[in-house]
């Protein structure tokens, strides 16, 4: 359960942050991810050290488990970040890091980085699965023709980019999306 406090500061800052998604949805992903990552280094939340300290207490065991593939986004840069066994990081910060979200919970220092959850960059991260991979499903909440301008209509457009990736590789790619 979430502290009393990061509940109440999500239901502040959930709307500006969805409105800076959404003004931000002609630009593309990075630069997009950069705009919401400013958001996400000013904003006053808990401290890194709490979050990271809640993201651990949550986790079964300190092991970094092998399958286990994260994704965030340099607050700064705006460039996706794959964290797994071998970023060199306890699986307990890569966690805290992949769940940063902006301006409710603090980027999380990762070497040089601060990184944030990297659903601001893609919906889905389909694109960064495991090599390997033959199929891949996607499950995406956003409306299946969404508005031009909309966080759905981004979210459209990251999915896209990234099935045409997965499909150069060979992967096979299902959706399933809300309807009516």
């Amino acid at each position: 359960r979430a502290p009393a406090k990061v509940v109440a500061r999500a239901a502040t800052v959930l709307p500006r942050l969805l409105a800076i998604q959404a003004e931000s949805a002609g630009l593309d992903t990075v630069a997009r991810s950069r705009r919401v990552g400013r958001f996400a280094l000013e904003a006053r939340t808990i401290s890194e050290d709490a979050h990271v300290a809640a993201a651990i207490s949550r986790l079964p065991t300190g092991e970094w488990p092998l399958a286990l593939r994260l994704m965030a986004v340099d607050a700064e840069s705006g460039e996706p970040v794959r964290l797994d066994p071998g970023a060199a990081i306890p699986v307990g910060r890569g966690v805290a890091a992949a769940r940063a979200l902006p301006g409710v919970l603090p980027p999380v220092t990762v070497g040089r980085r601060r990184l944030m959850d990297a659903g601001v960059a893609s919906g889905t991260n389909a694109d960064a699965v495991h090599d390997g991979v033959e199929r891949v499903l996607i499950v995406l909440p956003a409306a299946v023709e969404p508005q031009p301008g909309t966080l759905d209509a981004a979210l459209d457009a990251g999915l896209a980019r990234e099935r045409a990736v997965l499909e150069r590789a060979g992967v096979t790619v299902e959706e399933i999306r809300p309807d009516g």
